[in-house]
């Protein structure tokens, strides 16, 4: 290199030595006529040196005037073409020469200049000279810019570009555009964004440079979503734009998004280059994305671009990611131009990603005998080779070549080493590879007790993890996974279980995986705690894979349990029940352990259901389920255009899926575009419409469907009218599910049980017990879910002992009650404050062969809460947990509000700890209970934080918050946010209103509480209930408008309670209206005449007025007396 350089110089001194000569002797000048036209013999320098003939042109411009305009081009030209080839050296000599022609001042070549030394990287002379210009224009400061960018001085790039803005230099295009950059490098958004306002401001977002620098400032620092909107807004776009666009997506993972974007792209006429597919083969990594990365293929064949060694190289890697065949990735293997050492690195990485470790080891060696220099690449893919295939000779050799190379102190290569000899067995080169490292990382950590766990040093696994604990490296969840796995192979139960709560309870991981709790599983299952194990297997807050199942059944076996056995295997069928697989595995596994007529049975199951029949259209069904459970939009949408493309979305079947999926997710539009588009003449998608409505609790929209169905003259069938029975009940409309009684009667379908349970359930919410009763008693038949639904009835509206009686009368007849009847009946005499009973239920469950269950024990913690007996719920709890029973997240957010009530934030604080080690911290209810409990003990701040936290939100969950802003006094934070879930999707109910009136009434937000009321009964139909009305009335009076207030309450279609009239009492002592007031506290003592707050604050009205003879005369009994305090609090002053 020295002597290259060296070489240059003298070349350089003896063309310039040329040049000075003729210019010190100026008779040897020709007397030509100069032409600017001459300049055309330095435009295209040619491998970093410029034409010897550049410098004839320096020669000719000593003979011409100082400071000419030609001179002054052709100097302009020269630096340009300096900067262009990158040449340095001459750079500097033609800067030396244009100080000597007196061009110092000139703007247009110290630009030139500024921009050379930027492109040659020399960034502190660009600088230098750019301090020292007399004169800059605004091109001169984006050549400095340009050159901080390119020299990665992104930081001064900004603060250069803000002295800019100070100094009123006003930007073009080219400098938002290299800002733009800048920000993206710095990943700063904010910047970027105030650079997007600037360049809007200016009218630079036509441009289409400007345009491609945002988007991709956007995909970088926030958001492809965001970079989609300004893409789609461009009014020019070129290949770069397109490019760019693609880009975004694949390196955020959107393989789909980007392959529709590369097909629009070429539709539109542009041309893809091979930096383009580049990156978007790149997104690929997936099996899913294997048909991705074929078409693609095919295109860059297609387009003679396989020569293209980076494009080579990358299908390769690609090819072995998403799981190709041998015989494709032989024939990609081949394909690639170049044997390098960047080609020969991914084949030998593709091969052990494919599981072919021969195959990698001789592509290896072949690049050894051919000369190609190894890396670190090559050495951490050989490792990871040998360790699969246990090569204990060829990791050693490897292992003296990474010395041989220097590689050994890279703490990766240190790490691999430790693998591969764990992985060999050799347990003993592991530990010295470990012990001869200077430092550790979590990887390091965790080969060293994979190699321990997997060859049964289950002693030396947990004293390395303790140790490891004592260290600045923290575990991660495949460091627990590790030691759960040797715990349960050496049998340490109470270990595991302890590290499995010390993961759970590290709040910087994430959740514990599938896996994870399966060893857990296992641990119990190898232990012979079976039942624990069930217990915790039905507990799991994620649904189990076929290993955890085959784990239980098998220890099931092993201890002899064939209770557990066969309710795993059913779960185990109700788990995969379209998958002909999971039958066939099942059998097989009875059949192993022992259960030949299980065996048998699962085999007959199978067949009875068809399975292997509609294996692939109800294989696509499972995955829609699964979906629909996890509320999986985006993957729903994709496969959902997936069934379009082969046909299967015109099955009425996976339609109604669809259907169903869309709705549970909530989105009722798509539902309803795609029951617009199933054929009219299948009348069945109106029952799963109306079906999917009701169950996923759009009443109202399922009621809309059915009159639209009645309108078009299709009468209801019975499996259409249960669904809306149930959505008749929930919105109390008693009077349409009369009518559809009577066409019940009509058509004749008393006599399935489903259409009598509709029928009960909806007589029950609508508070017309005696009809319900009627219907159950002129059922042909007896049948258990009609019953339960009757017990239900009797239940909800207090009338437990009639629901005692009809199960005892039942049960003389022949019907069994089940866990669901008892479990009921222990609800309903909890919620009726009636311990004896409850206990005589949970005797009578034992005596009739059903134990009570996680339910038994919710259902009377949830009574005593209800009824204010918060120790005795505490103590329940404490019982259920004794019995072995594990709660669930109904028991956990029955109990929270019992802390709430109490104020107690120390035991709410410990319920929330303990919901996290058993996993259902993040359930819905679960998170809307911790709420509403920080909110009601006063810690807002931590309800708000929660709230944030939680990314599935629902009504409650709104509810809850707006609730503990309007209590606390936030109002207008509680205002705002009931208008963020009017902008959102989640439904708003009649607890919404009350929480948001709450806050206006707080607040004296008189008009917007005016116009919430009439919203909820004229947009979202929603009829005013008692709070609402007390709430109406607590914001007129406190404004002072008793009369109106009065009016409204003379108005109401319901009888008010001595909430709505203790407003209205409170609000007439507040402002002195001693004839509002007796009215109201007279209704207040008919209401509640065991009370005498009404009385007490009365009697002080009348003496604040001066009518002492009348506050003496005011009757209140001493011995209810509340306090003066508890009054104001009750009737809300």
């Amino acid at each position: 290199m020295q002597i290259v350089l060296k070489h240059q110089i003298r070349s350089t001194h003896c063309l310039f030595s040329r040049v000075l000569s003729t210019l010190l002797n100026p008779h040897s000048f020709l007397d030509i006529n100069f032409s600017l036209s001459n300049v055309s013999i330095i435009d295209n320098p040619k491998e970093n040196q410029l034409n010897a003939n550049a410098f004839d042109l320096l020669v000719q411009l000593q003979h011409g005037s100082h400071g000419s305009v030609g001179s002054s081009y052709v100097l302009n030209r020269l630096v340009s073409s300096c900067a262009n080839s990158r040449s340095l050296l001459l750079g500097i000599q033609i800067h030396s020469f244009v100080f000597r022609m007196g061009f110092c001042s000139h703007v247009y070549i110290n630009t030139a200049l500024v921009d050379m030394y930027c492109k040659c990287g020399k960034i502190s002379g660009a600088h230098k000279l750019f301090d020292e210009m007399p004169q800059r224009n605004v091109i001169t400061w984006n050549s400095l810019l340009s050159g901080y960018l390119h020299t990665h001085h992104v930081d001064l790039l900004v603060d250069l570009f803000t002295g800019m803005l100070r100094l009123g230099i006003y930007p073009t295009h080219s400098t938002v555009a290299t800002v733009l950059v800048g920000c993206s490098q710095l990943d700063a958004l904010e910047l970027g964004e105030q650079v997007h306002g600037l360049g809007t401001k200016s009218g630079f977002l036509s441009n289409v440079v400007v345009g491609t620098a945002l988007l991709e400032m956007y995909w970088k620092c926030s958001d492809v979503d965001d970079s989609r909107k300004i893409f789609d807004n461009m009014p020019d776009k070129n290949a770069v734009s397109w490019t760019s666009m693609i880009t975004g997506y694949a390196q955020n993972q959107q393989a789909d998004k980007a392959m529709y974007m590369i097909r629009e792209m070429l539709s539109m006429g542009h041309k893809a280059e091979s930096v383009t597919y580049n990156y978007l083969l790149s997104s690929f990594c997936n099996p899913e994305d294997m048909v991705h990365c074929e078409q693609i293929h095919c295109r860059v064949i297609r387009e003679g671009l396989e020569s293209d060694l980076h494009l080579a190289v990358t299908l390769v890697t690609v090819y072995s990611q998403c799981g190709s065949n041998f015989e494709d990735f032989y024939k990609i293997c081949s394909t690639v131009p170049i044997k390098n050492q960047i080609s020969c690195n991914a084949i030998v990485a593709g091969f052990s990603n494919l599981g072919s470790g021969e195959k990698a080891l001789s592509c290896f060696s072949e690049m050894r005998q051919a000369g190609i220099d190894i890396d670190f690449f090559t050495v951490a893919s050989i490792l990871k080779v040998t360790g699969v295939i246990a090569g204990l000779e060829e990791g050693s050799q490897v292992h003296a070549l990474i010395i041989k190379s220097a590689y050994d102190s890279n703490i990766y290569i240190q790490n691999g080493l430790i693998s591969m000899y764990a992985r060999c067995g050799k347990i003993h080169e592991a530990k010295g590879m470990f012990s001869s490292m200077v430092e550790h990382d979590t990887i390091s950590w965790n080969s060293l007790l994979s190699g321990y766990a997997q060859h049964g040093y289950g002693r030396e696994a947990v004293e390395a993890f303790e140790q490891m604990t004592k260290t600045m490296v923290k575990p991660d969840l495949t460091t627990y996974l590790i030691m759960l796995s040797a715990c349960s192979h050496v049998g340490w139960l109470d270990k595991g279980i302890k590290y499995f709560g010390l993961m759970r309870n590290d709040s910087s991981l994430e959740p514990p995986k599938l896996e994870h709790y399966g060893c857990i599983v296992d641990l119990y299952a190898r232990a012979g705690y079976l039942f624990e194990a069930e217990t915790f297997f039905n507990s799991m807050p994620i649904e189990a894979g076929p290993s955890i199942y085959k784990a239980l059944l098998s220890a099931c076996r092993v201890h002899g349990n064939k209770e557990i056995a066969l309710r795993i295997s059913r779960k185990f069928v109700d788990r995969f029940p379209d998958d002909p697989a999971t039958y066939v595995q099942l059998s097989n596994i009875l059949a192993t352990n022992g259960y030949w007529d299980d065996s048998a049975g699962a085999h007959d199951l199978m067949i009875g259901r068809g399975i292997k029949k509609k294996a692939d259209s109800n294989g696509y069904v499972k995955i829609i389920e699964n979906y629909a459970r996890n509320r999986s939009l985006e993957s729903g949408k994709r496969l959902h255009a997936h069934l379009i493309i082969n046909g299967l979305a015109r099955s009425t079947y996976v339609a109604s899926k669809l259907l169903a999926f869309y709705t549970q997710c909530r989105q009722t539009c798509d539902a309803r575009k795609l029951f617009d588009e199933i054929p009219q003449r299948h009348t069945r998608r109106w029952i799963v419409l109306i079906g999917a409505y009701a169950r996923h609790g759009f009443h109202q929209e399922a009621m809309a469907v059915f009159c639209e169905m009645q309108r078009e003259g299709l009468e209801p069938n019975r499996f259409l009218v249960p669904s809306v029975l149930k959505a008749c009940g929930h919105l109390l409309d008693a009077q349409t599910g009369e009518k559809l009684h009577a066409v019940v009667v009509k058509q004749e379908f008393e006599s399935d049980a489903f259409v009598n349970s509709g029928l009960i359930d909806m007589y029950s919410k609508c508070g017309k017990i005696e009809k319900a009763r009627r219907v159950f008693d002129l059922m042909v038949g007896m049948d258990l879910v009609a019953m339960n639904t009757m017990v239900a009835g009797y239940v909800q509206h207090g009338f437990v002992n009639d629901a005692v009686v009809l199960v005892e009368k039942t049960r003389s007849m022949g019907l069994v009650p089940n866990l669901v009847t008892w479990n009921t009946l222990i609800a309903g005499f909890s919620q009726a404050n009636d311990d004896s009973n409850v206990a005589k239920l949970f005797q009578l469950m034992q005596e009739a062969g059903i134990d009570p269950d996680v339910v038994s024990w919710t259902s009377l913690i949830s009574g005593y809460v209800h009824n204010f007996r918060n120790r005795e719920a505490f103590d329940s709890f404490k019982k259920m947990l004794c019995t072995g029973m594990h709660p669930t997240s109904a028991t956990i957010s029955s109990l929270l509000p019992a802390c709430a009530i109490l104020a107690d934030s120390t035991r709410g604080k410990q319920i929330h700890g303990y919901s996290v080690v058993i996993g259902v911290e993040k359930d819905v209810f679960v998170r809307s209970a911790l709420i509403d409990m920080y909110a009601k003990c006063g810690f807002i701040y931590e309800a708000k934080t929660l709230f944030k936290n939680t990314p599935k939100r629902t009504t409650i969950t709104w509810n809850s918050m707006i609730f503990g802003f309007a209590n606390h006094g936030h109002c207008i934070d509680a205002i705002a946010l009931f208008n963020q879930m009017v902008d959102g999707k989640d439904k708003l109910d009649h607890l919404t209103f009350t929480a948001v009136l709450t806050a206006c009434s707080q607040s004296g937000m008189i008009d917007l509480g005016k116009n919430l009321f009439l919203i909820m009964q004229q947009k979202f139909k929603i009829r005013p209930r008692l709070e609402h009305y007390a709430c109406m009335v607590h914001l007129l009076g406190r404004e002072g408008k008793l009369a109106e207030a009065h009016d409204l309450i003379q108005e109401m279609p319901i009888e008010p309670d001595v909430f709505v009239w203790g407003a209205l009492l409170g609000a007439s002592k507040l402002h002195g209206n001693v004839g509002l007031a007796k009215i109201a506290a007279k209704h207040v003592a008919e209401l509640e005449p065991e009370s005498a707050g009404s009385s007490l604050l009365l009697s002080n009205l009348y003496a604040d007025a001066g009518s002492w003879g009348c506050s003496a005369r005011t009757p209140y009994k001493v011995d209810n007396a509340m306090s003066m305090q508890e009054v104001e609090t009750r009737f809300r002053i």
